[in-house]
């Protein structure tokens, strides 16, 4: 229908290109053809360039086998000074309080730092 009410067509392409197609077929058939991959040359070469990236050395390796515990373990100490806060004791002692809520810091900080550490060992696993 658009090509009986019309005799050029103004196509984008979603990524802020545009083209002139005498008829709507024509600017399907553009489409089909940006989306079909371009084989290279160079493909199987970069192929094992990123797997040698991809892989974890020893040392990485031995961290990747413990991040998890040491996640756990980190969340535990932050849940003892969610814990202590709610302690009336602390509460009603300022420089228990402050004290409390620095090492509370410290410590997610820890947790924070320690999932930033397993996320990047993942995208080397993965």
């Amino acid at each position: 229908m658009l090509d009986n009410v019309s005799n050029l067509v103004v196509g984008l392409d979603g990524e802020g290109g545009a083209g002139v197609f005498a008829d709507y077929s024509q600017w399907e058939e553009a489409q089909a053809a940006a989306r079909k991959p371009v084989r290279s040359e160079k493909a199987p070469d970069r192929q094992k360039a990123d797997s040698g990236k991809k892989r974890l050395s020893y040392l990485e390796a031995r961290e990747w086998g413990t991040i998890e515990k040491r996640i756990e373990d980190a969340e535990a100490a932050v849940n003892e000074k969610h814990i202590a806060l709610d302690n009336p004791a602390v509460n009603t002692n300022p420089s228990l309080l402050q004290k409390t809520v620095e090492e509370l810091g410290v410590a997610q900080e820890a947790v924070d730092e320690l999932y930033a550490r397993w996320g990047e060992l993942g995208a080397k696993v993965s």
